[in-house]
This record gives structure tokens, sequence and C-alpha cells, in this order.
């Protein structure tokens, strides 16, 4: 199945410049999927295989199969806008947290399309997307000796292999964040999806689609 995630992005910022949340975000993309593709079906917060109680973010249907399994990430910085007078009040994320959690859902996602390759014997597809008006996330930081270097989503930053927090990162965060472990290798590819007129009002994206651990 062939989705033109940037596409239907496009589409969807005409709409939506801006979300109050990450499940506001979610629903508006799921409806804006099902609209163009009306031949899928988006199923929300979709539960994993028991014991685990994690979930997916968002999975499509098509014909009663499952063809697709996307995770999204909404790290913003502050921001008060107001859209034809809806009103929206950003509050800010950790920059680290917008990092760790982008990398974080690439490995998940790995971990479940391998999983459906082992109990299916068939190829899922999948993908992260990551949509922020924190351009410390596409430009990266000039802070000196960060803990978090290692999870840097710059533009045009290849990441792959074990990614894990510096020496000097507290054990709480550590425990909280894990270290990172990615099959595949990705370039960090960012694009422009929404610019409102008001401070931080610049937004852009990262699609990723996520490789198969054994391609």
């Amino acid at each position: 199945m062939k989705l033109d995630i940037p596409e239907i992005l496009k589409a969807l910022a005409r709409k939506r410049p801006v979300f109050h949340s990450e499940a506001d975000f979610q629903h508006a993309l799921a409806w804006q999927i099902h609209e163009m593709h009306p031949s899928l079906h988006p199923r929300l917060e979709y539960p994993f295989e028991r014991p685990t109680r994690k979930a997916c973010d968002m999975v499509l249907f098509r014909g009663g199969k499952m063809v697709m399994a996307i995770e999204l990430k909404y790290p913003c910085r502050g921001l008060d806008y107001e859209n034809k007078g809806e009103i929206f009040a950003l509050k800010s994320a950790p920059t680290d947290a917008g990092r760790h959690g982008t990398l974080k859902d690439i490995e998940r996602m790995e971990e479940f399309i391998e999983d459906i390759q082992e109990t299916e014997n068939r190829i899922m597809q999948a993908a992260v997307i990551t949509l922020t008006n924190d351009p410390d996330l596409w430009n990266g930081s000039k802070t000196l000796n960060r803990t978090d270097a290692e999870f840097d989503i710059r533009e045009d930053k290849v990441v792959s292999r074990t990614l894990k927090w510096a020496p000097h990162t507290s054990i709480k965060t550590k425990r909280a964040y894990p270290r990172i472990r990615l099959f595949g290798k990705y370039t960090m590819k960012w694009r422009d999806y929404s610019h409102v007129d008001e401070s931080n009002g610049v937004f852009r994206y990262l699609h990723i689609p996520v490789q198969s651990p054994k391609s």
C-alpha cells in the first residue's frame, strides 16, 4: 500500500495549522486519511498483544486487515494563537524528551512490524510522524556537553544502532527514558507544515518510514 503522507499533511495543514494536543493531532490526521482514502479505516490507540498495556497511536485497516501502523509525536514550544474564534494555548515540552520520544517510536515500530512478520508472515508498513514548532529539534542545539547528544534529530542527521544518554545524565532520566536500539538507518528530513503569525508559529514535521528489521 502506498500512502502519500506528505500530501495528506499538506491537505490537513490547510484546515488545521495548529493542534491542541497530540490526541487532537491523532484524531484530525485519522479523519483526513479516511477522507482522502475512504477504503482505509483508522483506529486510534490500538492495543498491542497482551500482556503489555501499550498501544499504537494509529492503525489503518483495509477490508478487515491491518495494513499500516503510525506513531505520532507533537512536542511543542509555548504558543498562544486564535484561529476563527478557537483559542490554542500550547505549553512548552522538554526538547530532549521530543528527541528521545521520536526515536523511541521508531524502535517500537520496528519491533511491531517484526512481530507481524513472525506471527503472520507478511510485510507490515509503519511510519513515525513528529510535528513541532520547536526549532531546536530541526536545527539542533548549540549547547555543549549535552546529555541527549546521541538522540539528535536535526536536519540531515543519520541515526542508527544503539543510542544512549551521556554518562553525566541523571539516573532518574535514564530510568524514565531508556536507551534505544535501532535496526535500520534513518536520515532526518524535515518538511514545512504551517506558519501562523505568532511567536513560535512555525511548524515543521518529520515523516519517517520505518524499516523492517529483517529487510
